[in-house]
């Protein structure tokens, strides 16, 4: 007999399948249970929690793979070797190539990466559904329209191709239905048992097929289906209502008796939202919730972290509240990876047990990294992030985790061209001889280099799978990678973390598994390293392995389209937003909806079409949406892991504006209420304590009874004090150093320049960090802006020098464009900074250099031309031994010392008195303005100009910014020589400040007044003003050393409008300065 018991998410199905099967076991009747793979051990330890142990001699749980096992291991043909998802990934790949020419339709598919993947997939699927590669053939030869019978034909080709090479040496799981189906009828089994079919949606026209024997061969069998009426069903229950019809046709044609299906009664109690939302989800035009829901909860997280802390809270804040057990909670997500690295770190710190129930590819774990990361070298060459994926792997025989920081700085820095990562001999560029030992670069080069460069010499010329899958298995072994590999495992092991010394394990295996698999498949023929590194990543892409759960008492975190209703009290949802819950499916793989369609009418009948798996997922919604006792909270974060903006999903839309009247909430919006966990509360304490800026007198109640129990806390109260003291320098505004601190890291006698002290003016704590721990970003090997302003110094330098006793008015633009273009590139060449010097972007720097040099140097001299003023040095040294020796500062602290250079000073005699002009240049616009000066963040031309004044008795006549600049002029703003000069003079002037003396003016500009003229008028200052503003800059210079020889490191920027020196600090990540 066939009986159909149906019911809807509230139905006791499971309570009715078991008393029916304890019912069985009185009478001594076999009762079989038939589940879907995935529920096979849910099923096993639900009959011995619910039947007792012995139960399982009279109830016995079958998937359709164990029953295959079971009709072959008894009738045969044994079949021993299986091939598995990775054989199945190499052998596609094989089969291509053997007929990539005669393939048709997809002839330029063939080394696309993935589409054997695709292809081993699709067959899969034939199988699966009892299609054989001659009856493709025959529809093929069948259907009129050309391209899809150049695709059916290249199909059938694959198919058939394909299974030849599986037969040839191993059997295929995928093939059992089809091998078992002629064989049930003479398989042994219980006349008098019956057969339970449950947590089926649909079968596949093979499995139809199976179940037929089956029910021939049982006296009863009994189909359970998740349904609300099996002949007028609503739509989300249409694929159950066609099963049940499906079967029971089989049946009758079979001469069994079908009774009349059974719906089961609801199950008693419920709460009564939950309720309400299971029964009018779907329905067109529901009506409004009478009040507010109080078990259903949607919350807007801002980005998937405080997603999973929120979840974390509502766990804890659960368990102790209504006292649930961590096992009551049931976590579904669509992409279980984008929380799975998040999970155990949060729930840590509440101590929450969770249970990931996923499988994870091998690709992520870092052995798998290591070897890949070496087959791609071989592939594609050396590369900084191929190499340090291998140093980082923990299998490159590179234990100090310092000295491999040093070598991936020393990468970074250097950048290895594709001559530099080949040569095996020793590196000798070194780009920062205090930053690096070339010695210790070297041999750590040499662990981890050389075993590849030996891989690579032992195989010479054309290549075979099996050389190269040997030659591999030597680099292992050279590297001593299953000796580390054991290590590792026993370090997990013995430090109880047992699951992941079983990932590595396993890994291991699959690693060694793969390689032999494509020895023995593909060895004789010949291949390259990249399609070998192709087919490699495809065999271990398609291996995932499952964690095993930790702990009986935890949450279980589940992907949303394999979870299994478990009774969960509490069910939480994550990321239910647009695309993601419910999924969109547009990409519908190489066959195409139309096509799978046609192939319909031909009487063969695959997997879903796109629409009918939407019509599918509505139905997961129901399930996810019915699935909790107790509470159900819907989590729709604002924004992904990049940034991205993401939206609510039509679920949320619905359950807040069609079926309840609610708000979206947070889990500690509450201002009364405390975050959930000891440690979350004390960070709360932490953010309370800013906010009263340190004064617990400040302190509302409630955070003075938190603050009285964590000071007491043995554990909290030292980490409270020293909170309190570090946030009592804070707000002070500074913080100090010992006077033995400062000695030790700027030494007893100072030396500053005028940058340092632009530095500590604009920020005590970047000076600080900068100079004092000499703190800075890694080098990376481009070509600094400061090298290219040194190149371009001394060019002009060289040029100008050589002009000493020249006629500036004879001198022309192309003189200063031939003549700069041979010195800058003399000058690029013999700086061992700039790398690469055969290669298409250091020709483009040198080009852009030169006409950089030399239209600064053409602006210059047209200056010269119209001046008396006249070269008075270049790069002009302020130190020991230099042009002018060191501006020694005394203050109550100790002693500085001010040195630098001047990249310019000019002079000339007037009316009897020497006067100077220091120019300083700069790679952008920068001008002097009186408040940085003051302030001392912009002021280097002053204190130079105090050095030159001092040391030669002269007056000041100019302090200016120069741009050292090359720019585009717009075509229709240069109609004329004079029109482009014009312009060039704009983005190339001088700007600062020249002393307003007629006679002093006339000699610095003899048109300085005039349009024509080398300075803005606005830029004049009185003498005695001139004067000042020198004589601050003096006492600036004082405050300065004072300061930093006082230890004061604050972060308190400088900022004006127009200069804020947060903007490109390398240090903000650091201070913790809000800079909004």
């Amino acid at each position: 007999m066939f009986k159909t018991v149906y019911g809807t998410a509230r139905a006791d199905s499971g309570g009715y399948l078991f008393e029916s099967v304890r019912a069985n076991i009185k009478n001594g009747i076999k009762s079989y249970l038939l589940v879907p793979e995935q529920f096979s051990v849910f099923t096993e330890r639900k009959v011995i929690e619910t039947l007792g142990v012995k139960a399982q001699t009279l109830a016995e749980v079958l998937t359709f793979s164990r029953l295959s096992n079971l009709v072959l291991s008894s009738l045969g043909p044994l079949r021993l070797r299986y091939i598995d998802g990775a054989g199945r990934e190499i052998l596609a790949g094989r089969a291509l190539q053997l007929i990539e020419d005669k393939l048709q339709y997809f002839k330029s598919n063939v080394h696309q990466r993935g589409f054997s993947s695709l292809m081993a997939g699709l067959v899969s699927e034939f199988k699966r559904y009892g299609l054989s590669f001659e009856s493709l053939q025959t529809v093929s030869e069948k259907v009129e329209k050309d391209e899809f019978k150049r695709k059916l034909e290249d199909l059938a080709l694959f198919y058939d191709t394909y299974s030849r090479l599986i037969n040839e040496n191993n059997s295929d799981a995928e093939d059992n239905l089809s091998i078992i189906l002629p064989k049930i009828k003479d398989f042994e089994i219980e006349t008098d048992s019956c057969l339970f079919i449950t947590e089926f949606k649909s079968f596949t026209p093979l499995e139809c097929q199976v179940l037929q024997e089956l029910m021939k061969k049982m006296s009863n069998t009994v189909l359970f289906l998740r349904c609300n009426d099996l002949v007028h069903p609503d739509s989300i229950f249409s694929s159950a209502s066609l099963t049940y019809k499906q079967l029971a046709e089989t049946a009758e044609a079979c001469g069994i008796e079908v009774s009349k299906p059974e719906i089961l009664p609801v199950k008693d109690g419920g709460k009564s939202d939950l309720i309400f939302l299971q029964d009018n989800y779907f329905n067109i035009n529901p009506e409004k919730y009478d009040g507010s829901p109080e078990n259903i909860f949607i919350y807007s997280p801002e980005n998937h972290f405080d997603e999973v802390e929120q979840t974390a809270s509502i766990i804890h804040r659960l368990c102790r509240i209504k006292g649930y057990k961590q096992s009551d909670f049931l976590i579904l997500a669509r992409d279980t990876d984008v929380y799975s690295r998040i999970m155990p770190l949060v729930f840590d710190k509440l101590g929450i047990n969770v249970f990931l129930d996923k499988r994870r590819s091998i690709l992520e774990n870092p052995y798998l990294r290591c070897i890949s990361s070496m087959l791609e070298i071989l592939a594609y060459g050396f590369s900084y992030d191929r190499v340090m994926e291998i140093g980082r792997s923990g299998f490159a025989g590179v234990s100090n985790e310092e000295e491999l920081d040093v070598f991936e700085n020393y990468l970074l820095s250097v950048n290895p061209s594709h001559a530099m990562w080949n040569d095996e001999n020793e590196w000798t560029y070194n780009p920062d001889k205090r930053a690096y030992d070339i010695d210790s670069i070297n041999r750590i080069k040499s662990v981890m280099l050389a075993p590849i460069f030996e891989l690579k010499h032992s195989i010479r010329g054309r290549k075979k799978a099996s050389e190269i899958t040997e030659a591999v298995f030597k680099y292992m072994e050279r590297c001593r990678h299953q000796e580390i590999m054991r290590d590792i495992c026993k370090e997990y092991s013995d430090n109880g973390m047992v699951y992941l010394a079983e990932e590595y394990r396993r890994t291991w295996n699959s690693v060694v598994s793969v390689l032999d698999r494509i020895s023995e498949i593909m060895g004789g023929e010949l291949i390259t390293y990249e399609k070998f590194y192709d087919l490699f990543i495809s065999a271990c892409g398609g291996i995932k392995i499952g964690i095993s759960p930790q702990t009986i008492d935890g949450a279980v975190f589940s992907k949303i389209d394999m979870f299994r209703n478990t009774d969960a009290k509490v069910v939480i949802v994550l990321g239910v937003t647009d695309g993601v819950f419910p999924r969109g499916y547009g990409n519908e793989g190489i066959l195409t909806d139309a096509e799978r369609e046609a192939l319909r009418e031909y009487g063969i009948d695959l997997a879903m079409t796109a629409s009918e798996k939407s019509h599918d997922e509505q139905l997961l919604v129901y399930n996810v949406l019915s699935s909790p006792s107790d509470e159900l909270y819907l989590l729709a974060p604002k924004s992904s892991d990049d940034g991205e903006s993401l939206f609510p999903s039509k679920i949320i839309t619905k359950i807040e504006n069609e079926l309840f009247d609610m708000e979206r909430e947070n889990v500690n919006d509450d201002s009364e209420e405390l975050p959930e966990g000891k440690e979350p509360v004390f960070l709360a304490l932490e953010s309370e304590f800013i906010r009263c800026c340190g004064d617990v007198g400040k302190f509302a109640p409630k955070w003075r009874a938190v603050y009285d129990f964590y000071a007491e806390d043995e554990k909290y109260g030292a980490r409270l004090a020293d909170f309190a003291e570090r946030l009592k320098a804070a707000e002070s505004g500074y913080e100090i150093l010992s006077k033995n601190s400062v000695a030790k890291l700027y030494g007893r006698e100072i030396m500053l320049s005028a940058s340092k002290m632009e530095k500590y003016n604009s920020c005590a704590f970047s000076y600080f960090m900068r100079y004092g721990l000499l703190a800075k970003p890694r080098d990376i090997a481009v070509f600094d802006p400061l090298s290219m302003g040194d190149i371009l110094h001394k060019s002009l330098e060289r040029f100008f020098s050589s002009k000493n006793d020249a006629v500036y008015e004879s001198i022309t633009r192309e003189q200063c464009e031939t003549e700069m273009r041979n010195i800058v590139g003399e000058i690029a060449t013999g700086n061992e900074e700039v790398m690469y010097k055969n290669s298409a972007y250091y020709k483009y720097l040198v080009m852009r250099m030169t006409g950089i040099a030399s239209t600064t140097a053409w602006e210059t001299v047209k200056f010269f031309r119209e001046s008396e003023f006249r070269p008075y040095g270049f790069e002009i040294r302020i130190g020991e031994n230099g042009d002018i020796p060191p501006l020694k500062i005394e203050t109550r602290n100790g002693t500085a010392y001010v040195e630098g250079f001047i990249d310019r000073a000019d002079s000339a005699v007037i009316g009897g008195k020497r006067y100077i002009s220091v120019v300083d240049y700069k790679s952008s616009a920068k001008k002097l303005d009186k408040e940085l000066a003051d302030a001392g963040v912009r002021f280097q031309p002053l204190v130079y100009t105090n050095a030159v004044c001092e040391q030669s008795e002269t007056e000041p006549a100019a302090m200016l910014y120069l741009q050292m600049n090359d720019p585009i002029i717009d075509e229709s703003k240069a109609a004329t020589d004079e029109a482009f000069e014009t312009e060039v003079h704009r983005n190339v002037s001088a700007n600062g400040w020249v002393v307003d003396d007629g006679e002093v003016n006339k000699a610095f500009d003899k048109n300085y007044g005039s349009k024509k003229c080398y300075m803005s008028p606005k830029c004049g200052i009185p003498p005695d003003e001139m004067q000042k503003r020198l004589k601050r800059a003096e006492e600036k210079i004082v405050e300065s050393a004072e300061g930093i020889l006082a230890g004061e490191i604050s972060v308190s920027p400088y900022k004006k409008r127009g200069f804020d020196p947060c903007a490109y600090c390398d240090y903000s990540g650091i201070c913790g300065k809000n800079n909004s």
